[in-house]
């Protein structure tokens, strides 16, 4: 693939292009020597294109250090040496410099007039003197600390971790890398580093033990060692984990990071108070203890406020000094610092004089705006980024993230406004509005809707509205319980009358078919007592008339058990003693009839069937008691 010429292509221009790749950390150190060797055979070639073939940078990163260099250039008056002039005078240059000269005898030449420009007033920058001595106390740290593992490397020095065999206690030990061991204004921000992170004496800034420096100049020094993991580890383990987890098990985690996050601000703004201003603050710059600390970490990139300039209102007279008295923190026009995904539209646009605490605020903005997203505000490597940076292009938490709370949504963006004065005016307030916002309070800067006021309201008033609602819930309750039982009553009520209509029928129909067999029973021992009475068997027709009564004991059984009696007594008319006890027995049982209301047709003296009885005196007073009155 053949690269279009967008620029002249020239040993001072590549030169600028391989430098500010290496200032902004995006290839290192070894593949950029290996790059220029390569490139040295074919100059005509951009040393980007050489880069991306030996696949050293991605195609995004090639474009955007394109862009990156032609804007440089431009905001240099379109002069190539005097842009090449503004980066030789940035930290870490000169290792990287020395490197490239000791490749290629072709840059050497080049450098005269460039670094002429570096003194004169042509080129808008101020180069840092370098030759202040130090009187750091000589020591070998092989002696005191035994090198145990690495920890981790970063742009400026390396730590391992180490056992202090003085106080027998684990040390994380800091020393400048080898590459810029030799470029005194690296060692003297190695060492203004130490000394400012040694002065901020907060719970959330790691302690320093002590600063020393090797025989061939070398410093280091050591730090608390502390054991734990990074913010950004944090928060990417609670948004990749969120479907794993109950919801109550999320919202403990969230609040736990946001409480991380105040905690963090408080960090940012004791330093501001001292009159340091962090410039790389970022989630992977934070470790959360085991133990609970919170600690801001890394800060070489840091810069001393001037009091009269810089330093917000408020500040402690108590500033940050250092051995040297001078600041070798300080940034040249058109130089970006920090991490291009973190830092404020200033920062990337290298606007020294406009960085100052409302940067670090920014930086915390982007750090709330991955804890709700789980992304940083910027996260895509592009040849544009540092414009749609400056231009403050980028979607909002909840654009990306619609379940963001809308309060903590607005504090987001307010951190991250565009303008610094529009942003919060110390990182305290930050802190104050998360704070609000766990203790379900409202924020300065959310105007909430009348359902998010209401919400609020019934949070805060949990007690009584559970109590009213106790008292409703009971009373509805024992309605319901009430209407329940009437209704269940009447339900009761309709069963019974229905099971009662239905053992009435039953027992109607039973009586109707007990009167039926009765009947026939009655119609039967009628025919069996006449054919007895024929036969003469008043014996057996005796006993049936007594069965007859006990059939039914109705009055017409009792008539027809007399009736029968009559005539047993007429059959047994030769024998007295049984003609007399059968017309007693027939008196009786009419007698009984007469009595329980069985009617009579015409006066009994006129009946036939009681012919045999007429002369017994009982049925003759029976006769005259039942005869109708002469009036």
């Amino acid at each position: 693939m053949t690269p279009r010429a967008e620029v002249a292509v020239s040993t001072t221009h590549e030169l600028l292009v391989g430098l500010l790749a290496r200032q902004l950390d995006l290839v290192k150190h070894d593949h950029l020597l290996t790059a220029w060797q390569v490139w040295q055979k074919d100059r005509k070639r951009q040393l980007t294109w050489v880069l991306f073939e030996l696949e050293f940078i991605s195609s995004d990163t090639r474009r955007l250090l394109e862009v990156l260099s032609r804007h440089h250039i431009a905001a240099h008056d379109n002069d190539v040496d005097e842009s090449l002039a503004a980066v030789l005078a940035l930290d870490g240059v000169p290792s990287s410099l020395h490197g490239l000269c000791a490749l290629d005898p072709e840059i050497a030449p080049k450098l005269p007039p460039v670094m002429a420009m570096m003194n004169t007033k042509q080129v808008r920058v101020t180069p840092l003197e370098s030759s202040v001595e130090f009187e750091l106390p000589v020591e070998d740290p092989a002696q005191r600390y035994r090198i145990l593992r690495p920890l981790a490397v970063g742009g400026v020095g390396s730590i391992t971790l180490a056992e202090d065999s003085q106080l027998h206690r684990e040390v994380a030990l800091k020393e400048i890398q080898a590459r810029i061991a030799d470029d005194p204004v690296s060692r003297e921000r190695f060492i203004q580093e130490a000394e400012i992170t040694g002065q901020l004496e907060h719970p959330g800034v790691v302690p320093v033990y002590s600063l020393g420096m090797h025989a061939d100049g070398r410093p280091f020094y050591s730090m608390r060692y502390v054991q734990g993991e990074t913010f950004h580890a944090a928060i990417q383990r609670y948004h990749k984990t969120g479907g794993k987890r109950l919801p109550s098990q999320r919202k403990i985690e969230f609040r736990g990071l946001l409480t991380r996050f105040v905690a963090i601000c408080e960090v940012v703004a004791y330093a501001h108070a001292r009159g340091v201003i962090h410039r790389d603050v970022k989630p992977a710059n934070v470790l959360l203890g085991n133990f609970g600390e919170t600690l801001v970490v890394d800060w070489g990139l840091a810069k001393k406020l001037t009091p009269s300039k810089d330093a917000p209102a408020g500040t402690s007279t108590d500033l940050i000094r250092t051995a040297t008295e001078r600041d070798t923190t300080k940034t040249v026009m058109g130089q970006i610092v920090g991490t291009p995904a973190y830092m404020s539209p200033e920062q990337a646009g290298g606007h020294v004089d406009l960085m100052g605490p409302a940067s670090d605020i920014y930086s915390l903005g982007a750090t709330l705006y991955e804890l709700l997203t789980g992304q940083a505000p910027f996260v895509t490597m592009s040849a544009d980024m540092y414009l749609r940076i400056q231009r403050g292009e980028f979607p909002s938490p909840r654009q990306l993230k619609p379940d963001v709370p809308p309060a903590l949504d607005a504090i987001c963006r307010k951190a991250l406004a565009l303008k610094p004065a529009d942003r919060y005016a110390t990182a305290q307030e930050l802190a104050r509005d998360i704070e609000r916002w766990l203790a379900d309070a409202p924020v300065a800067v959310h105007t909430e809707s009348l359902r998010e006021r209401l919400s609020r309201w019934g949070r805060l008033h949990k007690v009584a509205i559970a109590e009213w609602t106790a008292l409703v819930l009971t009373a509805i309750v024992a309605l319901a319980i009430n209407l329940y039982a009437m209704h269940q009553e009447r339900v009761d009520r309709r069963q019974a009358q229905a099971d009662l209509d239905i053992r009435t029928q039953e027992l109607n129909r039973e009586r109707a078919r007990s009167e039926t067999a009765a009947m026939d029973l009655r119609e039967n021992l009628d025919i069996l007592a006449e054919a007895l009475i024929e036969r003469g068997d008043h014996v057996r027709a005796s006993r049936v008339a007594e069965d007859l009564v006990q059939l039914t004991r109705q009055p017409a059984d009792s008539w027809r058990a007399a009736v029968i009696l009559a005539q047993c007594s007429r059959l047994t008319a030769k024998e007295p003693e049984t003609a007399s006890e059968y017309g007693r027995r027939a008196v009786d049982h009419l007698r009984a009839a007469i009595h329980d209301g069985h009617p009579i047709s015409r006066p009994l003296q006129s009946e036939p069937q009681f012919a045999p009885l007429r002369a017994r005196p009982d049925f003759q007073e029976l006769v005259r008691r039942t005869s109708p009155s002469k009036s």
